[in-house]
């Protein structure tokens, strides 16, 4: 069984002329016009932090042919979405602390956070980002059908250990959490543990004899 890993890169954070959507709404309604005819075989979505999110509205917004293909979701540093909100709002902040607050959230090379035109140019960006999850509003409905694998950083000081394994309550299927050493980007700084997991998990699902596709958020 092999595997294709699909990346997805928000509207408007490329080179590209697009807007630069903030709200998951507007982001799962682009990304349904774009990636139904790469769902014709069994897939799997990986999200990552805010990305987490997003994978979790897009799967529950697909039509029924293909849900069904689903086969799992991969959920990285992210609390449940239907608990409140606990933490301070990012997208108000000033360009300073904006600036700080990603210095200190970790996962940005050094010699770009030195790069203080090369981070001007990237704030609102980074803005945008922030604004996905503070303006994320969750809406009760249907339940994934499928496994999920719950991924945080041991030093993740953003993401609660009590919040993440409450995922648990928004599928019908088995959930299985694993703590990997790091912070909130342990994505960035451990991936071959990350790569190998996701591959381990892909491998022990008996699917059809056919490519499975992992789509990255």
């Amino acid at each position: 069984m092999g595997v294709e890993v699909i990346g997805i890169q928000y509207p408007g954070r490329g080179r590209n002329q697009e807007p630069l959507l903030s709200k998951a709404d507007d982001i799962v309604s682009a990304l349904l016009t774009l990636l139904p005819p790469s769902l014709d075989l069994d897939y799997a979505f990986f999200g990552h932090s805010n990305g987490a999110l997003l994978a979790f509205e897009l799967a529950r917004s697909l039509g029924s042919e293909h849900r069904e293909r689903l086969r799992h979701q991969f959920v990285s540093a992210s609390p449940a979405p239907h608990l409140p909100r606990v933490r301070r709002g990012l997208s108000g902040l000033s360009d300073e602390e904006v600036l700080r607050k990603v210095r200190d959230m970790g996962g940005t090379p050094p010699a770009l956070l030195a790069d203080a035109e090369l981070m001007r140019r990237l704030l609102p960006r980074l803005r945008a980002d922030f604004e996905v999850g503070d303006a994320y509003v969750f809406r009760p409905g249907r339940r994934l059908a499928c496994e999920l694998t719950l991924l945080r950083g041991s030093l993740d000081r953003a993401v609660d250990e009590s919040r993440v394994s409450r995922w648990a309550e928004l599928t019908t299927g088995r959930c299985k959490e694993h703590v990997i050493e790091g912070g909130h980007f342990f994505l960035t700084t451990h991936t071959p543990q990350v790569v190998e997991l996701v591959g381990a998990t892909l491998s022990d699902r008996v699917l059809q004899q056919e490519p499975e596709r992992t789509v990255r958020s």
